[in-house]
């Protein structure tokens, strides 16, 4: 039987993160003098922190060694990762979701294991059946592969399922996987132009009238639904 799948991203989707990230951006370039743009930060969202920051060093010009880089970003993200609270209805969606069988995958760029720690803080963990991570694929969003993959770990078919993702290369790298996309962005003062046939939405609670269809009902990627 194929499951249906709730893929959802983690960094600024399921944890609400992104000014965090954001100020860690900005305060790692600072310490180089060097000054960051929202263009280039958008840019990063997306891809293994290791690829942004092989970015990072090459258009900064930074002496630093590339691990040493690796080294001191990974330790901020930790560091403010004890303050990062779930995003809005983030538990609704997650309970509405389990209740009606449906797999909970998060496919994200971060660390699985970074993942996993933020989880269980905020108990949230026992609602989550996989984790596809940095670890996980050689080729990431924008690239379907997290996405392909996710349905092949998950057993889940594309035209049953659905994800949510706050970044253009994430909602990009859904779509192109076959799946039903949503752009996920909490701040309504904020437009987004999203891919081609990706739908935009302000709450994760948007997702309950889909999470609540029938389970034989088919969940097509251009946003309808038979």
């Amino acid at each position: 039987m194929t499951n249906r799948g709730l893929f959802i991203d983690f960094d600024g989707t399921l944890a609400d993160n992104q000014d965090v990230m954001w100020n860690i951006y900005l305060g790692f370039l600072e310490k180089y003098s060097c000054q960051g743009s929202k263009e280039e930060f958008d840019r990063l969202n997306g891809p293994p922190i290791t690829q942004g920051l092989e970015k990072l060093k090459l258009d900064h010009n930074l002496d630093e060694s590339l691990e040493h880089l690796i080294d001191s970003y990974n330790a901020q993200i930790d560091l403010n990762m004890e303050v990062v609270a779930p995003s809005r209805n983030v538990v609704i969606v997650l309970e509405k979701a389990r209740q009606c069988d449906w797999t909970i995958c998060l496919v994200t760029s971060n660390q699985v294991e970074r993942v996993q720690s933020w989880l269980k803080r905020q108990r949230l963990d026992s609602y989550i059946d996989a984790i596809i991570g940095a670890e996980s694929v050689s080729d990431w969003k924008p690239h379907p592969a997290p996405y392909l993959f996710a349905l092949e770990s998950c057993k889940c078919g594309p035209q049953l399922s659905i994800a949510v993702d706050d970044s253009q290369h994430g909602t990009q790298s859904a779509s192109a996987a076959g799946i039903r996309t949503f752009g996920y962005n909490a701040n309504l003062a904020l437009s987004c132009h999203w891919p081609a046939g990706v739908e935009g939405i302000d709450d994760l609670d948007k997702l309950l009238p889909i999470l609540e269809l029938p389970a034989n009902r088919a969940v097509h990627a251009a946003g309808k639904h038979v």
